[in-house]
């Protein structure tokens, strides 16, 4: 048997890692070499004393982990941004609320009335415009009919029309609509 074999066959009966076949054959082999025996019993001892120096001590045992701990400040993070947010929020409205109020104050009164004969009368100190003719009524503003009438009259009354036959070939003006 060469030197390297014996060496890894010893090392892993120091440490008790051969089966019990392969360890009576290397048995009956250190009785017939007295150098390998007394190499065998030099990994033996160097692994007891290993086995030796790590029993000794207690393993130590580590601290608990400190999960609610780490539960309570991520809550209470959560609970200051959201009470920032609101914070900002409230202090955008009421400063808003304040200016509109402060800039822009209600007397109970509209400042400028709209009549539709078109005259400016002065009643109480107030202005009292009338809208021109033609010009639509706060009501009428968003009228669809409205909308539609004048449509109708922008549109053209004569178009030309554009004749188009065949997706590869070119448009062509046509007669009138």
């Amino acid at each position: 048997m060469d030197a390297e074999t014996l060496e890894r066959l010893l090392l892993d009966r120091a440490l008790s890692g051969l089966s019990p076949d392969v360890e009576a054959l290397l048995a009956a082999y250190l009785e017939h070499d007295a150098a390998a025996a007394t190499r065998g019993r030099e990994f033996t001892a160097a692994a007891d004393w290993a086995r030796q120096a790590l029993q000794r001590g207690a393993p130590a045992a580590l601290p608990a982990f400190p999960a609610a701990q780490l539960r309570s400040v991520t809550r209470v993070r959560w609970q200051l941004s959201v009470v920032r947010k609101v914070a900002g929020i409230a202090a955008a409205l009421v400063l808003g609320v304040g200016l509109g109020a402060g800039l822009f104050p209600r007397t109970g009164e509209p400042a400028m009335v709209m009549k539709p004969s078109g005259n400016v009368e002065v009643e109480r100190g107030m202005a009292i415009v009338s809208a021109p003719s033609g010009v639509p009524t706060l009501n009428e503003f968003w009228s669809a009919e409205r909308l539609y009438e004048q449509a109708q009259q922008a549109k053209r009354t004569q178009s030309d029309r554009l004749i188009w036959d065949s997706p590869v070939g070119r448009p062509r003006l046509g007669g009138r609509s």
